[in-house]
């Protein structure tokens, strides 16, 4: 899902994300990557291929 943080201002404080870009992948309901300003995209195939897999 990809969710806008100046339309629902709430899930910026939710999450804690304060700085745009940020990616948080969630599996089963928990965090399992987080990534803010600096998005290190080599990570974040390494992350979803072992969760894939």
């Amino acid at each position: 899902m990809v969710v806008s943080t100046e339309k629902i201002p709430t899930l910026s404080g939710e999450y804690l994300v304060f700085t745009a870009p940020a990616i948080l992948l969630f599996m089963d309901g928990k965090e399992v990557f987080r990534q803010a300003r600096f998005v290190s995209f080599d990570e974040l195939e390494r992350v979803l291929t072992s969760i894939t897999c």
